[in-house]
């Protein structure tokens, strides 16, 4: 417990509490112990919204760096020639000799993405695809992570694909 001095001005008094932070945790913990989860982790998100009001960024990123990393906070976010929002998860296309019919059908249905200016580089979402590819872009030396890289969105108009020359477009 907090002691401050024993003076005529401040008589001994005790506090709960050494700093701030003990009281945090104390509520916390309270909160986590609560019998009623649900109760519990409202009051927890309220507490954290009252933080989140009070700190600017920089705080927040200093307290949250390694959650935020995880979230992707500091991937690029881009987005394409129509204004549509690029998957964050793009592999290359599959090689078309490895495909069986609908797996082919698969590769066509999906949205296909090209780098700007990279002609033949042909990605698309990993989740569209499934298990079909997990080729990396940067196995092709497609760099994604600046914030300048133009992805295009290929129609599906153009999208083409045969075993002689596997996966193109027009």
């Amino acid at each position: 417990m907090n002691t401050p001095e024993n003076t005529p001005e401040h008589p001994r008094v005790l506090f709960k509490f050494n700093h701030a932070n003990e009281w945090l945790e104390h509520k916390i913990q309270d909160h986590e112990m609560n019998k009623d989860p649900r109760e519990g982790r409202q009051a927890l998100a309220g507490m954290l919204r009252s933080v989140a009001t009070i700190l600017d960024g920089d705080q927040v990123q200093d307290i949250f760096q390694q959650e935020m990393d995880a979230d992707g906070f500091f991937n690029p976010t881009y987005v394409d020639q129509y204004g549509d929002q690029v998957p964050n998860d793009l592999v290359l296309l599959p090689d078309y000799d490895d495909l069986d019919d609908e797996e082919v059908k698969t590769v066509l249905t999906a949205n296909w993405y090209q780098p700007e200016g990279r002609h033949g580089c042909l990605m698309a979402s990993a989740r569209d695809l499934g298990d079909l590819s997990e080729l990396d872009p940067a196995d092709a030396d497609v760099d994604l992570t600046h914030a300048d890289t133009r992805i295009d969105r290929v129609d599906n108009c153009l999208k083409r694909g045969n075993p002689q020359d596997g996966f193109y477009h027009a």
